[in-house]
């Protein structure tokens, strides 16, 4: 991936992260394609569609909030190009409070593509709780 992609990727995830921070978590479903995988240690689910994919955002922000989370920050550690179309990322997310101190990290590895119009979309997201700190932090109905 050219540091141009690299960017545009940072630029998506950013957004896609701003969407829970401006409690509109809903509009997150616009990022990702139906249907969608997202895998975790102890689920997986498949969201069938959008109306799936807002209900799950919708309940992720609410637990964000109520952490006091007010930023996040992507950072990516390796992107491969899989074809003209698809991508794989695996970041780190960094979740901040309103002092910009680390509150919870986690591992996510996303499967992107690139749709004909040059949109990125999340097809499927591998959520790596290696610090245990999702887990006790999401209510049994979100855990991944």
């Amino acid at each position: 991936m050219t540091i141009l992609e690299k960017d545009e990727l940072s630029r998506f995830l950013m957004d896609f992260a701003g969407t829970f921070l401006q409690d509109k978590p809903a509009l997150a479903a616009n990022y990702c394609v139906v249907p969608n995988i997202i895998i975790g240690e102890q689920n997986k689910r498949v969201l069938n569609s959008k109306k799936e994919l807002e209900n799950f955002f919708m309940g992720f922000s609410e637990v964000l909030a109520m952490q006091g989370i007010t930023s996040f920050l992507p950072i990516i550690n390796q992107i491969l190009r899989l074809s003209d179309s698809l991508y794989f990322t695996n970041i780190r997310w960094r979740l901040m409070d309103c002092h910009n101190e680390v509150i919870i990290t986690w591992a996510a590895s996303y499967t992107l593509q690139k749709t004909e119009d040059g949109q990125l979309m999340i097809i499927v997201t591998v959520v790596d709780d290696d610090h245990q700190q999702l887990k006790t932090m999401l209510p049994t109905e979100l855990r991944l």
